[in-house]
C-alpha cells in the first residue's frame, strides 16, 4: 500500500518518518534545514529522560528533496493527535502503531538493533523485541544520519551508564551520533 504522505498534516508525517511518541509531539519538534539548505534536521525532546533511562534529546537528518515538509516548531495535543491517526490510516490505527512501523522498516532496511534504539529515544535495547514487528506501510524516505544526546552527569555514580550502543567520539560533547552506515 502506498501512502501518500505528502497530502498528511505534518504531524503525522513527523510521527511517520521519526517514530517519536505522542507526548513528544504535544511538546513540540523542531523542524529547520541545514548543511546550506540541503538537510532536514527534526529535533525531538525526548519524553523519557531520566537520571537512568533514555536520552535528552535526538535529532534525525533527512534528505530536504525526500521529505518535503514545513520548517519551524510543530506540536498537537495528544488527543488530537490520535484521532488524526485514526482518521488517516484506520480506526483501530494508534499512534505507538506509527512508532512501530518505524522502527521495524529500520530493521528491515538494514539498520541494526542498537541505531534503531537510539531512533527511538531508547538507551538499551531491552524493550526493543515489542517495537520490532512486521511493518505495515512504507516509508517514503530514511533518515541520513541520527544522533542523540547523552547526560551520564546525573545519573548516580552507581549506576553509570556503560553504553556501547554507539562509540562517541572524542569531541562529541555528549552526542551519540553514527551516519548511514549499516549501523552494527
Amino acid at each position: 500500500m502506498n501512502i501518500p504522505s505528502h497530502k498528511w498534516p505534518q504531524a503525522l508525517t513527523l510521527s511517520f518518518h521519526t517514530g517519536l511518541r505522542p507526548v513528544e509531539l504535544q511538546w513540540g519538534v523542531q523542524v529547520s534545514k541545514e548543511l546550506f539548505g540541503r538537510v532536514i534536521a527534526i529535533h525531538i525532546t525526548s519524553a523519557k529522560h531520566h537520571a537512568w533511562q533514555g536520552q535528552p534529546w535526538r535529532r534525525f537528518w533527512f534528505n530536504h528533496e525526500d521529505l518535503p515538509i514545513a520548517l519551524g516548531l510543530t506540536h498537537w495535543p495528544q488527543q488530537t493527535f490520535r484521532q488524526y491517526v485514526a482518521l488517516h490510516l484506520g480506526a483501530g490505527t494508534r499512534p505507538y502503531d506509527l512508532r512501530r512501523n518505524f522502527a521495524s522498516q529500520l530493521l528491515a532496511h538494514g539498520y541494526g538493533r542498537r541505531a534503531i534504539a537510539l531512533a527511538l529515544g531508547h538507551d538499551g535495547m531491552m524493550s526493543l523485541d515489542h517495537y520490532l514487528q512486521d511493518a505495515q506501510w512504507p516509508l517514503a524516505c530514511f533518515p541520513l544520519h541520527i544522533e542523540a544526546g547523552v547526560s551520564g552527569t546525573n545519573q548516580p555514580s552507581f549506576f553509570k551508564r556503560k553504553s556501547s550502543s554507539l562509540r562517541p567520539s572524542p569531541t562529541s560533547m555528549g552526542v551519540r551520533s553514527r551516519p548511514f552506515d549499516n549501523f552494527s
